[in-house]
């Protein structure tokens, strides 16, 4: 035969166990009143990653006019493509092209990146649209614009420094 705890017994007279049951009765009540106010709410998402692109895989690109004639300079002559590939994911929207450096200050040079060689520079076109220094083009990923570069000189000007000539630029890719 089980006996009373001899604590609880004189402390409560013996009615400790009836308090044990309303007690836990009290708590499964609270419980369910409790849980009846919760809802299950089932979420569908679509999380879109931040759009990434690379330009021509990380590699330099070169434009090799070759051999030209300083007399035959007019912007239209040793027209070249500049050759890049452009490969983005998760891009929707639309994206815009930059081409940054230093800007020719010569005559007849405004929006033509500047060379090594006093009053010569290079223009940029998208298709037959030239394209700035500095300036934006707008266009769709999925149509990809053809970008070229053509020799241009000062107006007026006899160049007459031959031999080698550099410059450079930043091609710049930015998608809303």
């Amino acid at each position: 035969m089980q006996q009373d705890n001899p604590v609880l017994t004189s402390a409560t007279g013996g009615r400790w166990k009836n308090k044990v049951w309303v007690l836990l009765g009290a708590l499964a009540f609270w419980s369910q009143v409790a849980t009846a106010d919760q809802a299950y709410l089932s979420l569908r998402l679509t999380i879109y990653a931040t759009p990434s692109c690379t330009i021509n895989n990380n590699y330099a690109i070169s434009v090799n006019f070759g051999d030209i004639l300083s007399t035959l300079i007019d912007g239209a002559n040793y027209k070249k493509e500049v050759l890049y590939n452009l490969s983005c994911s998760n891009l929707n929207g639309a994206v815009t092209m930059n081409l940054s450096g230093a800007g020719a200050t010569f005559a007849g040079g405004s929006g033509a990146l500047r060379t090594d060689i006093n009053d010569l520079g290079i223009a940029f076109y998208t298709e037959n649209t030239r394209l700035d220094i500095g300036s934006n083009f707008n266009f769709s990923y999925n149509s990809r614009p053809r970008l070229y570069a053509v020799p241009i000189k000062a107006t007026g000007v006899t160049l007459t420094t031959g031999g080698d000539f550099t410059a450079g630029a930043t091609l710049i890719i930015t998608y809303n």
